[in-house]
């Protein structure tokens, strides 16, 4: 399992290097505008997050005796999904000079809504 995991991360960081290597090659041949290097990374950050994120709510087992850690697990999930998506929509549609600041805004907004319910709700029985 763990060598899947580590294997899965390096093709997946060969990947992000090589996205951003043809970008700035093909920004240095003129082929696509300056901007367009900082939105592919800004659109291939946003799907990371949601590639690494979509799993949480699967990954650990014992949520048949733990239904409300589970439950969190997938609050958890859901919310980064949407965070990744909202960050890669922000650098495909927004200003590139506003584009970084919302994007960070947009998945900061995730991790407020699960630090808030994990404050206001918990993750399970060991935090009632």
């Amino acid at each position: 399992m763990i060598t899947r995991n580590v294997g899965f991360a390096m093709g997946y960081a060969a990947l992000i290097i090589l996205t951003a290597l043809a970008a700035a090659l093909a920004n240095g041949q003129g082929w696509i505008p300056d901007s367009m290097p900082d939105r592919v990374l800004g659109i291939v950050m946003g799907i990371t997050i949601v590639i690494f994120s979509n799993p949480v709510a699967k990954r650990l087992p014992g949520e048949a005796s733990n239904p409300a850690k589970a439950a969190f697990k997938r609050f958890f999930a859901l919310v980064m999904v949407l965070a990744g998506l909202g960050h890669s929509l922000v650098w495909l549609l927004a200003p590139i000079d506003l584009a970084n600041w919302i994007a960070i805004s947009v998945v900061l907004t995730g991790f407020v809504l699960i630090a808030a319910r994990t404050l206001f709700k918990g993750t399970g029985p060991a935090s009632e």
